[in-house]
């Protein structure tokens, strides 16, 4: 099975009272950091701390990155946003050929 990892508990993932364990990519996008609405920004990056202070994890002003868009069971959704690249290069092609499979969402 495919991961899809988090470095934090993210609020986004809080599915039933606790976090999401997996989830189905339903889709990709590209998008420019700068374009995206500071309301979206705070949903996607907010998580709680192990005092539990809401705390945001920090993106860069500006940027090509890919807005992942998965399901968890038939209607709670959640995002996430990854650089388009990594040290394997184009990351849209291996999320494109990936659509439609079942993610195990991991805490690291």
């Amino acid at each position: 099975m495919k991961k899809i990892k988090f470095s934090h508990a993210y609020l986004k993932l809080i599915y039933g009272g606790e976090i999401a364990r997996m989830a189905k990519l339903v889709h990709v996008a590209l998008v420019n950091l700068e374009d995206l609405p500071e309301d979206f920004l705070r949903y996607d990056t907010e998580y709680m701390d192990a005092n539990g202070d809401v705390r945001r994890y920090s993106l860069p002003k500006k940027g090509e990155y890919l807005l992942l868009l998965f399901c968890v069971g038939r209607t709670f959704l959640f995002t996430t946003l990854r650089s388009r690249y990594g040290k394997y290069g184009d990351k849209k092609e291996y999320y494109d050929k990936v659509l439609g499979k079942i993610f195990e969402v991991v805490i690291v």
